[in-house]
């Protein structure tokens, strides 16, 4: 899977770095094909998450994940096979929330290479 950030996801995500605050929130975007782009960050108060994905009912096509940031990502149910970003002092990196030996992990998400 290719996954790209948008012109307006990157400012989100220096604006977030910029606050130096510990955090979470979701991932949107879209998905064609092998290609995923990730058009906007939005940040979640904490204990909002249920009353958030229920909000967001009928445009969970959209939502393509969530990150985490300065803080240890908590898997859940509905993140399974979303993107997870972890951002630790500058650096962002992305997998996917999947289902292994009976519990939630993180896989590494590996690009593809370009053909």
């Amino acid at each position: 899977m290719k996954t790209l950030l948008a012109p307006v996801a990157l400012g989100d995500l220096k604006l977030l770095l910029a606050s130096a605050t510990k955090g979470s929130g979701l991932l949107f975007g879209r998905s064609v094909g092998k290609v995923t782009v990730i058009e906007r960050l939005f940040p979640v108060p904490p204990g909002a998450w249920e009353p958030m994905i229920t909000a967001l009912a009928g445009r969970e096509d959209e939502l393509v994940g969530v990150y985490f940031l300065e803080r240890r990502p908590r898997l859940t149910d509905w993140m399974l096979g979303r993107l997870v970003m972890s951002i630790r002092e500058g650096q962002a990196a992305l997998a996917t929330c999947e289902w292994h030996r009976g519990k939630r992990t993180l896989v590494p998400l590996l690009e593809e290479a370009d053909a």
